[in-house]
């Protein structure tokens, strides 16, 4: 939206509009300031309190004066009159009147709404008016009605305002990320039966939900669209250079984005170093959804954790309010993440697996297993780790590993291609053809599959569509040397038979 700057002509008009008589005091009231909103008290003159969002395209300001004689309909008509003189664009129609009680309180207001124009930008406005202890007090409130990342913070502040109570204190100014934070897993205890997969600080008024153990929404309450992403996952393509894979994957993101959010126009990339640690840095802008023109900004981190596991954050927020808190998100997430003993043991199993310690690594999974039920490569793992230490001893249990992966994963061509073998084991030819179908779906040229498939073909003696697959496979993957050597045989053993 146009940044309208409503600050410019509020000063020059609502701050005369009622010629208040100073009070010696102050009166006495509370109100919450929206997350990461500049908040000034005692101006001077007769303004209490103002509030505005960083963009200065919303505020509330507080008024307050000695009580008059005039009755509250008498003090709003004044007002109503001094804003049609000046041109006051927000009160140009007033749209509802009410008296009501503040709960808990003998205090009783009048609520005017009112609503107008300035340029292409319609404006909405709440004035309640009020006399309690002494003072008359209005506490105004002015917002772009049609942009609800500016509207809905500031319509909750001003339901939060109470009359009467202990002298509010100065807001603190917005605290960085790390002040103020709890564990994240303490807050998931009461609130969640699913153990997370990991813990971190987050900011202790924000709220948090998981989508999967390893998939985690960090929320500002307070503000829509202002939230992090935390995931968590196992990659099976990790490079020794884990730059270059970052890279890579940085590469990639902005296909995935375009497709993913609507008007998003792409920012920075770049690998740079953290604690020795390469980290993937991407931000873009896209459009908020349900607003006319609302910019949000975006930005992801990723990072390779323990060798083999992807941590990726994703922030976003309106345009107006990513000071706040990014800058301080990748720091203190990546100082305070910790693995839970789940993934723990995972990891610890993976490490033991491929340095060829296969009894390890299955106890290892096997104790991940008891908590953590939902993912593809534990259970992927978990099936080769046993069959590594029992051969067909326990062919039922490794296949049940591989067809739990694939169930989670439909698309993990790997627990495909594993349970396909099982099937094969047992001369279940049929069943083994089925599910390598299903992986070729996925990836048609996957290299795996296709070998499987020629050795498939090979058992059933079928040495036309055997030699057919394994074509296929070297004109994508010239240098698989097994596929070489199969493809010789097939085409000796086919001239022998000419």
């Amino acid at each position: 939206m146009k940044r309208i700057k409503l600050l410019a002509f509020i000063f020059a008009t609502v701050i005369v509009a009622c010629n208040l008589t100073i009070a010696a005091e102050l009166p006495s009231y509370t109100i919450t300031v929206p997350n990461g909103w500049k908040d000034n008290a005692n101006l001077g003159n007769d303004m209490l309190r103002q509030i505005t969002d960083p963009g200065n395209n919303s505020m509330v300001e507080i008024y307050y004066g000695t009580e008059s004689p005039d009755t509250l309909q008498a003090l709003a008509e004044k007002w109503e009159s001094t804003a049609r003189k000046r041109g006051i664009p927000y009160m140009k129609n007033l749209n509802s009147s009410e008296f009501f009680d503040y709960p808990g309180t003998e205090v009783r207001a009048l609520r005017r709404k009112y609503s107008g124009q300035h340029g292409d930008v319609v404006l909405g406005c709440q004035i309640d008016f009020m006399k309690y202890d002494g003072f008359i007090v209005i506490v105004v409130g002015i917002y772009p009605q049609n942009h609800p990342v500016y509207r809905e913070p500031l319509l909750k502040a001003l339901a939060s305002f109470q009359p009467g109570k202990k002298m509010p204190e100065m807001a603190q100014p917005p605290q960085s990320f790390p002040v103020d934070t709890l564990d994240m897993d303490m807050v998931l205890r009461a609130n969640s039966n699913m153990e997370p997969a990991f813990n971190v600080k987050m900011p202790d008024s924000w709220q948090v939900s998981l989508a999967s153990s390893s998939s985690i929404k960090i929320v500002n309450p307070d503000v829509k669209f202002n939230f992090l992403g935390i995931d968590l996952s196992y990659t099976e393509n990790v490079l020794e250079d884990e730059k270059v894979y970052l890279e890579l994957l940085g590469n990639n993101l902005s296909d995935q984005f375009e497709m993913q959010f609507a008007g998003f126009k792409p920012g920075e990339m770049n690998v740079y170093l953290m604690e020795n640690t390469p980290v993937l840095f991407y931000t873009f802008k896209y459009s908020i959804p349900g607003t006319d023109d609302e910019q949000g900004n975006a930005k992801q981190w990723n990072f390779i954790i323990r060798d083999r596991f992807l941590v990726t954050l994703f922030y976003t927020a309106p345009e107006f309010l990513t000071t706040p808190y990014e800058e301080d998100i990748l720091p203190n997430v990546f100082a305070s993440f910790e693995l839970k003993p789940a993934w723990l043991n995972f990891a610890d199993g993976l490490d033991a697996y491929f340095a060829g310690d296969y009894e390890v690594a299955e106890i290892l999974f096997k104790k991940s297993l008891e908590t953590e039920k939902n993912n593809t490569w534990l259970w992927y793992y978990t099936g080769l780790s046993i069959q590594a230490v029992h051969g067909l001893n326990q062919l039922e249990f490794s296949s049940d590993c591989f067809a739990k992966s694939a169930t989670l994963d439909p698309r993990n061509i790997k627990a495909l291609n594993q349970l396909s073998a099982c099937f094969m084991t047992i001369n279940d030819y049929q069943q083994a053809h089925e599910i390598l179908a299903d992986a070729l779906k996925i990836d048609p040229f996957d290299e795996e599959t296709l070998l499987n498939r020629t050795k498939l073909f090979l058992k059933e003696k079928n040495g036309d569509l055997a030699l057919a697959t394994i074509t296929t496979l070297l004109s994508k993957h010239p240098e698989n040397e097994e596929a070489i050597m199969i493809r010789e045989k097939l085409i000796h053993l086919k001239n022998q038979a000419m």
